[in-house]
């Protein structure tokens, strides 16, 4: 007995069972991990001005932390065949609530962290070039696409874990030794603090899962085009229709455990 999914298209019994094998162009992974990492005294970043304010701070708590952007390279190494190395560059905005000396209410103050990993997968051997029509000539007469294979890093929203304030420390550098990219920059005024008389070092629970991927052709049964079976329903203009179809939240106002007890009192009754 097989399973039917529901794809929402149409075909008659014979068709599906009139399948062929059908040759298609995909990515196929070929290795992939998960990292629980928890990125503990992270330096936080400040643009001058916020820098300031966090000289005269007298307390910093964390608020929020997201992830901007992720700058991932591969390269393959020279002595072991078919693996890479895949380096992974994550920038964080990190949203802090500031107390100072001079207000008694809190400054809201953003920063940028910096983590770098990096990672050794396997992704299979290929010494091809591939050229294709899809890129443009106009510049090039001669346009290949590198067969090294490709890395994807997939992240789940970062965990703020926490934060502390750090005075007069010589040992912890003040602007980002890495190479900051203009449109990240950009979001801190273009540049970083070189001086600061406190700094901010925060803690974040990341969890990622990197896979390499390779295109490869593969051969597969097909039975038959994916045509839709059902109709694209209109949605209506009027607010109260649209929101007499939404469902009264019950659990909103009645937690799940307690709603269930009574309804089996009532029940037993």
């Amino acid at each position: 007995m097989s399973d039917t999914l529901n794809t929402g298209c149409c075909g008659s019994e014979e068709e599906n069972n009139n399948n062929e094998a059908v040759c298609i162009d995909v990515m196929r992974v070929y290795d992939s991990c998960g990292s629980k990492d928890c990125l503990e005294d992270l330096m936080v970043y400040f643009s001058e001005a916020d820098q300031l304010i966090i000289n005269n701070a007298t307390g910093v708590k964390i608020k929020d932390t997201e992830i901007i952007n992720v700058n991932v390279d591969i390269e393959s190494l020279p002595f072991h065949k078919g693996y890479y190395s895949v380096n992974i560059t994550y920038y964080f905005n990190v949203l802090l609530e500031v107390v100072t000396q001079v207000s008694s209410a809190s400054t809201l103050v953003k920063g940028l962290c910096i983590f770098t990993k990096q990672t050794v997968m396997y992704g299979s051997e290929g010494s091809v070039k591939m050229y294709t029509s899809a890129v443009s000539t106009e510049e090039t007469e001669n346009v290949s696409v590198s067969n090294l294979p490709k890395a994807n890093v997939q992240t789940a929203d970062p965990i703020s874990l926490g934060s502390k304030l750090v005075c007069n420390n010589p040992n912890i550098p003040t602007a980002p030794c890495q190479f900051i990219p203009d449109n990240i920059a950009a979001l801190y005024g273009g540049t970083f603090a070189s001086v600061g008389d406190k700094h901010v070092l925060v803690s974040i629970g990341l969890f990622s899962m990197v896979q390499i991927v390779r295109n490869v052709q593969m051969l597969v049964h097909a039975y038959d085009y994916c045509i839709p079976c059902k109709e694209c329903k209109t949605i209506s203009d009027n607010p109260c229709e649209m929101f007499h179809r939404i469902n009264f939240p019950t659990n909103e106002f009645f937690p799940e455990g307690q709603r269930q007890n009574c309804c089996d009192q009532r029940n037993s009754l």
